[in-house]
């Protein structure tokens, strides 16, 4: 703690001395934005299976890792701060004050891959004219959605698989969200085919990622200790359990912008604008201009691949 300045020292008549600042407190709690605390944590979610990642590099070793190889992480993930956990920043995440005007008057949103679904939480808060759904591919990770947002009547709860949207989903929403999931998904064309499925003509997509470069120098240079404990989480985590499927993507969270900006074009969807903040990260948004055509998602290639 005193290397990293976290804790101050001394040495007082030959006895060592150590305080924590009052105003250092925060940093070392769990509520605090982007807190060591809750990185340390997050590290060691990840690290607690890397013998099975290790496993996975002989050729003859298993293709990747399974989800459930780490157990604790997701419930973690899901008291994590987020800043897509503050009502006062959710405007300017959205970043367009037609949708805004329209999420006021009352709008139809899904979140895929909603984990606690502190966006859908946050969103349904500041607009409760809209009604929001968060969806999970299971009902055991919904469950943690359901808690969080169980005092809410403008939420409601949905298994769907985004590369398998049924049509009875179809054209049903304004506004299709994504949030820090994209590069875990092993087939992101067909997710994104789904999101566009389940837009109606001129509905919005937005999806935010973590604020990485295309390149692994401009990582090094720009991100420093916190590019290497992105390409950490995505060698242990994120890639692993994506390369489990068959073909799976394997993007990670370093992918880069322009990887996942050409997976959108790819997808169908239109009018894309990408943004960068220091506080939310990356973020796209797409537009459903068209009707959606079918893409074969194993016929191109990724730049992970």
């Amino acid at each position: 703690m005193v290397c990293a300045d976290m804790v101050d020292h001394c040495v007082e008549n030959g006895i060592d001395k150590y305080w924590l600042a009052p105003f250092r407190l925060p940093a070392l709690t769990h509520s605090a934005e982007g807190c060591p605390a809750s990185s340390s944590q997050l590290l060691s979610g990840v690290t607690q299976n890397s013998r099975n990642v290790e496993a996975c590099f002989p050729i003859d070793g298993p293709p990747g890792t399974e989800v459930d190889d780490y157990p604790g992480l997701h419930e973690f993930l899901a008291t994590k701060y987020s800043p897509l956990q503050d009502v006062n920043k959710i405007d300017a995440i959205l970043n367009d004050e037609q949708l805004i005007k329209k999420l006021e008057k009352g709008a139809k949103v899904i979140e895929l891959g909603c984990g606690a679904a502190h966006p859908v939480k946050t969103m349904a808060t500041r607009f409760p004219n809209s009604s929001f759904v968060a969806s999970e591919l299971s009902e055991s990770v919904l469950s943690r959605a359901k808690e969080n947002c169980k005092d809410l009547a403008n939420v409601s709860y949905a298994i769907v698989d985004a590369c398998d949207v049924p049509d009875s989903m179809a054209d049903q929403f304004d506004l299709v969200i994504l949030f820090d999931v994209f590069h875990d998904v092993p087939y992101p064309i067909k997710l994104l085919q789904g999101a566009c499925k389940l837009l109606k003509l001129g509905g919005k997509f937005i999806m935010n990622e973590i604020n990485m470069f295309d390149t692994v120098e401009e990582n090094k240079v720009k991100c420093g200790a916190q590019g290497c404990i992105m390409y950490m989480i995505g060698t242990l985590y994120c890639m692993p359990t994506s390369v489990k499927h068959p073909r799976g993507a394997g993007l990670g969270p370093c992918a880069g912008p322009k990887v996942f900006e050409d997976l959108l074009k790819e997808s169908g969807l239109g009018e894309i604008v990408k943004r960068c903040d220091e506080i939310i990260g990356l973020t796209f948004c797409a537009t459903k201009t068209l009707e959606m055509h079918e893409v074969e998602p194993e016929t191109k290639k990724t730049k992970s691949e």
